[in-house]
């Protein structure tokens, strides 16, 4: 017996030793969650849908979301409210053909009205409780199918019922494989129905012993051509032919391909079907292969599912998988499960993870508190804790490691280790150069191997080399940096680069010698450092990624990367390179890589959205390889570079909402034609790229024109814009997607901001006609008044004849013209007969209207082309143009004094004037003036008054 004992403890011994094994994930889905704080109503999610604009819509017991990657709107029941929701619990969404959005409740279905952001209820019979809907879709004859509570309702495109049945029935499925055939599924089975008479066909029982349709319970379903696929909620996944109405694979039958049979959702994409359960998250199905993959719910992991209870699931039409759980909504996308990470939470003996190295199938990482092996064949971990045994691994931080068959080096706080893991054994090797130089600082950093030999970076900054055979040191070389060493490389069987917190340096046996003294990278803190195609590539922790290139056994550098040209930050932390010589990278929190031919950087924001992770330096596998390890604070990630690619698309720009001073308008139609009222002077633009991973990732870029056509970066999503002048504009917005690529596709908002109407062109034309109206008027008043003052300034104001001044003036001008025309012009001198008689009898106001009697007299006695002022008093000169003989003279003094004749009439009484006329001649050819004209008539007429003669001429 005692024999027996000691051959179990031997057989269990070396199981013991070798370490504790777990099993990992085959696949490892990364879900962003959502919850209140993010903007639901409620966490309980019933159902989700995307809209053909790329609007992402979820129902909730608690309400209607909008999620457009940016924002979530929520919609809720408002008692006495005709337009608002019917019920805040959401049960089903759909889109018809006319790209309106039917809304199912717990209380009947609504109508969304985009353009007035608001409901309509449809009307159903009269039931109660009301029907909860559970399913909505449209046949070919464009007529909607509603699914619920109370069985099966069919409207019309008038929203008028057409047919109801199955009134016991609760539909959760509707869907039309043929003309003729519409398949409803329930948790009272299943039924087939010939739309056109809605008669119902019978459906075989005998095809499959352990099927019968009136006993299902389905949750779910989907159709793939004529595969029709139903998730029942006790006899797990179904596949049924729509031709023949047979089961043709039961996969939680005998062959128990899925274990559990209580199955809520379905989803299809590419050849996998992702199935929902109840109380067992999801699983990824092959049918193909029968292969099942879990995934579910952990308390501690926040990139996995909120919870394991699933309602729905759903993918959008960019491939990403949306989960709803009645304790949250999540997104993932499923080609990132490519990518694995092992934190704190999945056994690790430490999530501190300083070092990573490859071994064939096996990956190595050591933590602050121990090794961890993956195997990524087997998919398992191994891990060996350190301890206090005195044999074992001890209590020390792991900075490097070089896994050697069945051998690990390390290099540790406590100097070098060699550890033996089938034995769990550790040997510290001490360095006796150190020992020698009592320098008891015997941390090693960083470790290279080349040429089976390990070249050790010290804390202390000593530089050693270790014969792996001889398992011994052979060189040690002190103070080769005064700060820690990052790395070695062999650069030349005689050199080696070594990299250190302050700096690089150039060891040619003995003789150090600092790399690029002159130049600022001399005293930069090296995190990492790779040797590829005799290019140095460099990473700095605060200034970037720097490429030197060795030219005439000098150093140069030919390239630096930072955060003002292409990198997402200037920490850089490791370096790996792949067998493509691409060159990965990580940052702070970020992963890229970096092409060698034309240093182009690729971001992989996207893949890694879920890692809240910040990863340490040089914590990078060493070799060359197309596997990719990382470690951090978090663990470790690994991917093979074949297995991921760079995002190439884009997701679409929306402008999600529009805010007018204090109000804001929902954008739900595509179009973008805005106008602003002239008394809003702030104005708002949110903007939305349909990015659901990493929207916090994604850039906007604004330009307006007319006046700005420089592109302006955004710190948010939001344009804000004031005080623009009144006019038309355009604005012009583009983005990038999560991995910093510019999308140049632009969203174009056509703004207007038209003026008051005070400043509009009708109103200017007002203003232009009542400002040439005064214009004209002023001209016209001025003229008047100009006039009146010529005529006061020209014209007697008693007789309105012209006076004195006028007279000289008329008279050189006719004497001017008759001078080149060689006529003859006459100046009559008048002067009244018993003027001064009548003044003196009469009174002077007589007197005046004698003289205007005479002044319309012989006004009326002359012709238009003659000219008649008063001289003064009761002198008056009239001016004959054109005068050939004297015989005209005659005639026009026989004119004025017939008017003579007329009597003056005063208070009834006849009072008789006359006049005495002196002549004068203007001959042409005569040097005479005016003036002198005048006085030669006023002689002529002087003469006539002596001679009692009605008229005289003047003689020299």
């Amino acid at each position: 017996m005692r024999r027996v004992l000691i051959l179990i403890l031997l057989t269990l011994i070396p199981q013991l030793v070798e370490g504790q094994v777990y099993s990992l994930e085959n696949e490892q889905l990364h879900f962003r969650r959502f919850s209140v704080k993010d903007g639901l109503p409620s966490v309980y999610i019933n159902t989700i849908f995307q809209r053909s604009n790329g609007i992402m819509w979820i129902g909730t017991k608690g309400g209607l979301t909008r999620f457009d990657g940016q924002n979530m709107s929520n919609y809720f029941y408002i008692p006495n409210k005709a337009n608002s929701l019917n019920s805040n619990d959401i049960t089903s969404l759909f889109e018809d053909e006319k790209n309106q959005l039917w809304v199912g409740t717990s209380n009947g279905v609504n109508l969304f009205n985009d353009d007035a952001n608001e409901f309509i209820n449809i009307m159903l019979e009269d039931i109660t409780p009301a029907p909860i809907i559970f399913y909505i879709t449209q046949d070919d004859k464009k007529n909607i199918w509603l699914g619920t509570s109370h069985g099966v309702f069919v409207l019309n495109q008038q929203k008028k019922i057409i047919w109801r049945g199955l009134k016991d029935h609760s539909v959760k499925f509707i869907v039309q494989s043929d003309t003729n055939k519409v398949w409803i599924a329930s948790k009272q089975g299943v039924k087939l129905m010939n739309p056109e008479g809605f008669t119902f066909t019978s459906l075989p029982l005998e095809n499959n012993a352990s099927i019968n349709y009136s006993d299902l319970k389905v949750y779910d379903g989907l159709l793939e051509e004529s595969s029709l696929w139903l998730a029942t909620s006790q006899d797990g996944l179904l596949k049924i032919d729509t031709n023949t109405h047979k089961v043709i694979e039961h996969y939680s039958g005998k062959d128990n391909a899925i274990s559990n049979k209580s199955i809520w959702s379905l989803a299809k994409r590419d050849s996998g079907l992702w199935l929902g359960y109840f109380y067992d998250g999801i699983s990824h199905f092959t049918p193909e292969t029968k292969h099942n993959i879990q995934s579910g719910y952990h308390p501690q992991i926040n990139y996995t599912l909120p919870y394991n209870n699933v309602s729905k699931l759903f993918f959008d039409n960019s491939g990403l998988l949306w989960v709803a759980t009645t304790n949250g909504l999540s997104v993932t996308d499923p080609k990132n499960r490519v990518i694995k990470h092992i934190g704190e939470y999945q056994n690790i003996t430490n999530k501190h993870v300083w070092s990573v190295a490859r071994d064939d199938n096996d990956i190595w990482f050591a933590t602050e508190d121990g090794l961890n092996k993956v195997n990524i064949i087997e998919n398992t971990l191994t891990t060996y804790p350190s301890s206090e045994n005195a044999k074992g691994l001890p209590r020390t931080v792991i900075w490097s490691i070089y896994p050697q068959k069945n051998t690990i080096w390390l290099g540790t706080n406590k100097g070098l280790i060699k550890f033996l893991p089938k034995e769990n054994k550790a040997i510290i090797f001490d360095n006796p150069y150190l020992t020698e130089q009592r320098i008891r600082n015997r941390s090693i950093y960083s470790m290279q191997v080349t040429n089976n030999t390990l070249l050790l970076g010290y804390y202390n900054g000593s530089f050693a080399k270790f014969d792996i055979e001889q398992e011994q040191f052979v060189e040690t070389l002190l103070n080769v940096s005064s700060g820690y060493i990052t790395n070695i490389i062999e650069y030349s069987p005689s050199e080696y680069i070594v990299a250190s917190q302050y700096g690089m340096m150039s060891v040619v046996k003995d003789k150090v010698k600092k790399i690029l003294p002159n130049e600022r990278i001399a005293n930069y803190h090296i995190t990492a450092m790779r040797l590829l195609d005799n290019q140095l590539w460099v990473a700095t922790l605060s200034n970037g990624l720097y490429v030197l290139a060795n030219k005439d056994s000098q150093w140069h550098i030919i390239k630096h990367l930072s955060s003002e040209n292409s990198l997402p930050e200037n920490t850089v932390k490791s370096l790996s390179i792949d067998l493509d010589n691409n060159v990965w990278v990580t940052g702070r929190k970020s992963v890229f890589n970096v092409s060698p031919n034309d240093f182009k950087v690729t971001l992989f924001t996207s893949l890694f959205h879920w890692l809240d992770m910040e990863f340490n330096d040089n914590a990078s596998n060493p070799n060359q390889d197309n596997t990719i390890l990382l470690g951090g604070n978090e663990g470790l990630v690994y991917f093979t570079t074949t297995s991921i690619s760079e995002q190439k698309t884009f997701p679409a720009l929306k402008l999600s909402s529009v805010q007018v001073a204090d109000r804001k308008y929902p954008q739900l139609n595509s179009y973008n034609d805005i106008t602003i009222t002239p008394d809003d002077s702030f104005y708002s633009f949110s903007l939305s790229a349909l990015e659901f991973l990493s929207p916090e990732s994604i850039k906007y870029e604004y330009q307006l024109l007319p006046g700005q056509a420089v592109w302006q970066s955004l710190e948010q999503s939001t344009i804000m814009l004031s005080n623009l002048p009144y006019d038309q504009y355009t604005l012009r917005v583009r983005a990038t997607n999560s991995d910093n690529v510019l999308n140049n596709d632009l969203l174009e908002i056509n703004l207007d901001i038209p003026p008051p109407f005070w400043l509009t062109t009708i109103a200017k034309l007002f203003y232009s006609l009542i400002l040439l109206t005064i214009i004209f008027r002023f001209i016209f008043s001025h003229q008047k008044r100009l006039n009146k003052m010529t005529i006061k300034a020209t014209h007697d104001a008693l007789t309105g004849l012209p006076n004195r001044d006028y007279l000289i003036n008329e008279l050189n001008v006719k004497l001017k013209k008759a001078s080149s025309e060689q006529y003859q012009v006459a100046v009559l001198f008048f002067d009244l007969n018993g003027f001064k008689l009548i003044n003196d009898t009469y009174g002077h106001d007589v007197g005046d209207k004698l003289l205007i009697h005479v002044a319309k007299t012989i006004n009326q006695s002359i012709r238009d082309k003659d000219f008649f002022a008063r001289q003064s008093g009761d002198e008056f000169i009239l001016l004959l143009d054109n005068i050939n003989t004297e015989n005209d003279i005659s005639l026009a003094i026989q004119r004025i004094q017939s008017g003579f004749k007329q009597a003056f009439i005063h208070d009834e009484k006849s009072i008789s004037y006359g006049s005495s006329i002196g002549v004068s001649i203007y001959k042409p050819n005569t040097d005479i003036s005016g003036e002198e004209l005048i006085k030669q008539a006023d002689q002529a007429m002087y003469q006539c008054k002596k001679d009692k003669l009605a008229f005289c001429y003047y003689h020299a």
